[in-house]
């Protein structure tokens, strides 16, 4: 092979790589799906959003309520995104961005939010019923009044809630009186997180960590408990009856009139 052939061969050769690169680096713009199998783009997402956002501050009168019923949001990016009341039952955002995004009243019911990140979302009054939220970062999150019954939360991270006000007065309490009962929370991260008065009856805790969490006046009845990590918890006045505590680590944690408490 000539000299110059074999420069011509290396200029293809470093052309087509260059090539191939820049496809690598740019991202497919997202695409979605409403419930009747409508295709969106993100800029339908995004009008879709400010017709509710109308539709709230005129508080009905005018835009349009969002409904995503169904929708297959995969991966949408939602940060910030106010979605307050809005119809999110059955829709797919698994892998969803909604950092900071107000959720306030939302119906996420049976909604899949697998691996979706929540991080610092007000999810308070939200229908999370039957939702799967398997390794999703809930961290820091509003949860305050939000129903998670029959909701899966495997491996999702709850830690560190954030501190919210309740009643005019400023309590470590996001969680408060969420109803959580038969939720699943296996390997659940709660480290810290404050569950006052939370509804865990029949819930599966096993091998959550609850490291440091309030757990007062909760309700774990029925619960799942073996493996868990409940070191330095505070259990005090919690409704342990037929709890299953096997293998659970209980160092330091404080159990001040807990009821029916059963270790074995």
């Amino acid at each position: 092979m000539q000299r110059t052939d074999i420069i011509i061969v290396l200029v293809v050769f470093i052309i087509s790589l260059l090539s191939a690169s820049t496809t690598v680096g740019q991202q497919k713009p997202w695409k979605g799906k409403l419930g009747d199998g409508t295709e969106i783009t993100e800029r339908d997402l995004k009008t879709i959003m400010e017709q509710h956002q109308i539709w709230i501050e005129s508080r009905g009168k005018k835009g349009q309520r969002a409904n995503l019923s169904n929708a297959d949001m995969q991966g949408a990016k939602l940060d910030r995104a106010i979605l307050a009341g809005a119809n999110l039952s059955m829709a797919n955002l698994s892998n969803a961005s909604l950092r900071e995004a107000n959720l306030w009243n939302a119906n996420l019911s049976e909604a899949e939010l697998e691996k979706a990140n929540l991080f610092k979302a007000n999810l308070e009054n939200a229908d999370l019923r039957k939702a799967t939220l398997r390794r999703a970062n809930l961290s820091q999150a509003e949860l305050m009044g939000a129903k998670f019954i029959d909701a899966n939360l495997t491996k999702a991270n709850l830690s560190k809630v954030r501190k919210t006000k309740f009643k005019s007065i400023n309590i470590d309490a996001t969680l408060m009186q969420v109803n959580m009962s038969y939720a699943i929370l296996e390997e659940a991260n709660l480290t810290g997180a404050e569950l006052w008065d939370v509804n865990l009856s029949n819930a599966n805790l096993r091998k959550a960590d609850l490291n440091a969490s309030v757990l007062y006046e909760a309700n774990l009845s029925q619960a799942q408990l073996e493996d868990a990590n409940l070191s330095r918890a505070v259990l005090d006045y919690a409704n342990l009856s037929q709890t299953e505590l096997r293998n659970a680590n209980l160092s330091e944690a404080n159990m001040t009139k807990a009821l029916d408490a059963h270790l074995n």
